[in-house]
C-alpha cells in the first residue's frame, strides 16, 4: 500500500495520484498535521508508520510525500513542494526548509517553481508595470549543492507558462498543466517510486538530464557549478553573488567578534577554520525568509563536497532581543526559549534514530521534543551553531554536525 501525503491540498493529492503509477496501486491520501501542535498529532496519526513523516517534516511541511508501507514496515520514497510565487530570491529559499530534511535522509526531492513569472506591479510613478520574474541562479546551485553533499537528487523543474503567466491543469485547478518540466517530474517521480537507492536514482537519464540542464541554465558565473570545488568556491563567493546579508571570515575573528565563550561552543566550531555570519536587521523575530535561508546556506556554504560540515553558521537577526522573544504570556508559549532536546537522541531529528526507537517512547517524547515547538525553535534552535541576539548569545546544543 502507498500514502500520499498531503499539506492542506486533497485535490493536488489526487492529481498526483491520477498521474502517476500510483493510479494502478493500493494508495490512500491523508493530509500532514501541524507540527507544533503534539495533541494533533496523536490524534490524526493512528498507526505507528505514520509517526515515520515526523523526520520529514520537524522543520516543515513539504506539498507532498510520499510513502510505501508492506506489513508493519514503511519507506518513505518521494518528497516534493511546489511553488507559484516569483521565483526570486526570497519566495524560493523559505521553500528550502520543507525539503532540507527529506534531501538529508536521501529521499528523491523535487521543487517546481515558476521559471517565467510576470506581474502588473504599481509603477515609481502612476499607473501598473509589467515586471518579469526569473530564479536567480543562487537558488539553483543550493539545489545542485543539495545533491552532490546528500549523494540524492534533490532537483528544481519549472511550472509550464506562456509569455510568463503559470498553466493550469483543467481538471485540477491548483496543479500545473503536465507537459514540459511537469511530464519530466513525473517520470522522475515514478522512477524515485521503482528506484531502491538515491544512488540508483542518480544514474538514471531523467535525473542526469535535468542537473545537466540546470548546470546550463544558471551557471556559476561563466562557469557549469560543479566545476568549482568547495574551497575555490567559499574563497570567491562575492565574485558569484551579490549578498550584503553574508560574510565568512576566520573562526578566531568571530569568537574575538561576538565574544563567545569557548566552554560553551560545540567542540567541533573552534577546529573549523572559517565561520558564515548570516546578518540581518529585523523589527521581529521572523521565520520566513530566514528559516529558508539558514538551512540553505548551511549546505551552499558550511558544507564541502564530500558532505562534511566544514564551516560554522553564526545566525545574526539584528534588532532582536533574547528577552523579548522569550517572554510567556497567558494566552501564548515564548517563540524561542532555552530549550535542551538530545538530538543525538531524539527520535524525530533522524530516521536512523526513530527506527532504533520503541514506538511508545516516540509518543512519549513528543510533549518534550523540540520539533513540536514553534518554528524559531524547531530551525533556529537547531540548524546554526550559534545565535547573536542583540542581549545575549545562544549556544546552540551540541548535536551531530
Amino acid at each position: 500500500m502507498y500514502v500520499i501525503w498531503h499539506d492542506n491540498d486533497y485535490d493536488f493529492a489526487k492529481w498526483v495520484y491520477e498521474n502517476s503509477v500510483l493510479k494502478d496501486k493500493d494508495v490512500i491520501l491523508k493530509s500532514i498535521p501541524k507540527t507544533n501542535n503534539t495533541d494533533l498529532i496523536l490524534e490524526k496519526f493512528s498507526h505507528a508508520t505514520d509517526f515515520q513523516i515526523l523526520p520529514i517534516i520537524k522543520l516543515a511541511s513539504p506539498d507532498i510525500i510520499i510513502q510505501k508501507i508492506e506489513a508493519d514496515a514503511a519507506k518513505i520514497l518521494f518528497v516534493s513542494e511546489f511553488m507559484t510565487h516569483t521565483p526570486q530570491h526570497d519566495h524560493v529559499f523559505q521553500r528550502f526548509e520543507r525539503i532540507y530534511c527529506s534531501s538529508k535522509e536521501r529521499i528523491p526531492t523535487a521543487l517546481i517553481l515558476a521559471g517565467n513569472k510576470t506581474k502588473f506591479e504599481k509603477g515609481k510613478r502612476e499607473g501598473y508595470v509589467e515586471v518579469k520574474y526569473r530564479p536567480n541562479p543562487l537558488a539553483v546551485h543550493t539545489y545542485l549543492k543539495t545533491t552532490l553533499i546528500n549523494k540524492c537528487p534533490t532537483l528544481m523543474f519549472f511550472w509550464p507558462d506562456e509569455n510568463g503567466y503559470l498553466k493550469y491543469d483543467a481538471s485540477h485547478q491548483t496543479a500545473p498543466k503536465i507537459e514540459g518540466d511537469i511530464q519530466k517530474w513525473f517520470v522522475y517521480l515514478n522512477e524515485a517510486i521503482s528506484c531502491e537507492k538515491p544512488e540508483d536514482l542518480l544514474k538514471k537519464p531523467i535525473v542526469r538530464m535535468q542537473i545537466a540542464f540546470l548546470e546550463i541554465k544558471y551557471p556559476l558565473g561563466k562557469v557549469p557549478f560543479y566545476s568549482v570545488n568547495h574551497a575555490n568556491f567559499v574563497s570567491k563567493f562575492n565574485s558569484y553573488y551579490d549578498l550584503d546579508r553574508v560574510k565568512i571570515i576566520k573562526t578566531s575573528e568571530a569568537v574575538s567578534l561576538f565574544q563567545l565563550d569557548k566552554r560553551k561552543l560545540n567542540p567541533l566550531f573552534l577546529l573549523r577554520e572559517k565561520s558564515v555570519i548570516f546578518e540581518y536587521d529585523s523589527q521581529e523575530f521572523r521565520t520566513d525568509p530566514y528559516c529558508g535561508y539558514v538551512c540553505a546556506y548551511t549546505n551552499l556554504f558550511c558544507i564541502d563536497d564530500t558532505g562534511i560540515k566544514t564551516l560554522n553558521l553564526i545566525h545574526v537577526p539584528r534588532g532582536i532581543k533574547f528577552q523579548e522573544v522569550s517572554k510567556q504570556t497567558k494566552k501564548k508559549d515564548p517563540c524561542f526559549t532555552q530549550f535542551y532536546d538530545d538530538l543525538n537522541k531524539c527520535p524525530i531529528h533522524s530516521l536512523q534514530t526513530f527506527n532504533k526507537t520503541r514506538f511508545n517512547e516516540v509518543k512519549d517524547h513528543l510533549k518534550e521534543c523540540i520539533y513540536t515547538k514553534s518554528k524559531q525553535q524547531r530551525i533556529f534552535g537547531t540548524v546554526p551553531d550559534i545565535i547573536v541576539f542583540d542581549d545575549m548569545i545562544y549556544y546552540v546544543g551540541c548535536v551531530d554536525k
